[in-house]
């Protein structure tokens, strides 16, 4: 009676080994096939808007925009307003702002504008055509007032220094007076270290302050007798 027990009990233990091996064989077989019908794909699109034309994608080979079609036009210039094109570079001049070469200043606007004429500039890049006698803006920028403002008329440029100490005590560099009002000295220049007037101080000073690249332009465009042309 144990012989016979013992061997039911084998039997049953040899059966179930067997049926184990032959499920993981299964398992096994299916989760191989499963991978060999995985393939890596071959038609991958390019994302939307890429350079696919020669399959690198490389955004050196995207051509820049035609500036006459509204796309960019590369370098913007001195004082991020200009631009290599040419091609409206700059905000366009205001209105009844004089004719000839000269430089434009916007009280309202507080902006500078340099004209040129029959292709003379500044020495910058490119320059934007109003559309009248050939005239160019060939650089235009912001600028910070003083307290004391001059009157919108004509001027033109009498006095220069590359360097000097304004009447606010600041030392500035590349000074262009073209007026004054009063015991006030009115004038283009750039403070050393940077900083601007208050335009609604106490003081009386006529600093009109810009950055120092435009500064430089300003100093080799607007020359003794140069007309200053301020409005409104």
């Amino acid at each position: 009676m144990a012989r016979a027990s013992d061997g039911t009990g084998g039997s049953s233990a040899v059966f179930v080994v067997t049926l184990t091996a032959v499920a993981l064989a299964i398992v096994g077989f299916l989760a191989w096939q499963a991978a060999g019908a995985v393939e890596p794909r071959t038609d991958t699109a390019a994302p939307a808007g890429s350079d696919a034309g020669d399959g690198t994608g490389d955004p050196a080979n995207t051509p820049i925009g035609d500036p006459a079609d509204g796309g960019d036009s590369g370098d913007d210039g001195a004082g991020g307003d200009g631009g290599a094109s040419g091609e409206a570079a700059h905000p366009p001049l205001p209105p009844v702002s004089g004719t000839g070469a000269r430089v434009v200043y916007s009280l309202g606007e507080q902006r500078v504008w340099l004209v040129g004429t029959d292709g003379a500039t500044d020495g910058t890049d490119g320059g934007a055509s109003d559309g009248g006698g050939g005239e160019t803006v060939v650089h235009s920028h912001p600028v910070h007032p003083s307290p004391v403002r001059p009157e919108p008329g004509e001027y033109e440029v009498t006095w220069r220094a590359e360097a000097t100490t304004g009447s606010d005590g600041v030392p500035i560099t590349n000074v262009v007076v073209f007026t004054s009002v009063g015991d006030a000295v009115v004038g283009f220049s750039t403070a050393e270290d940077g900083s601007i007037p208050d335009p609604d101080g106490p003081e009386r000073t006529g600093g009109i302050r810009q950055s120092a690249e435009d500064g430089e332009i300003m100093w080799s465009v607007a020359t003794i007798g140069f007309p200053v042309v301020v409005v409104p």
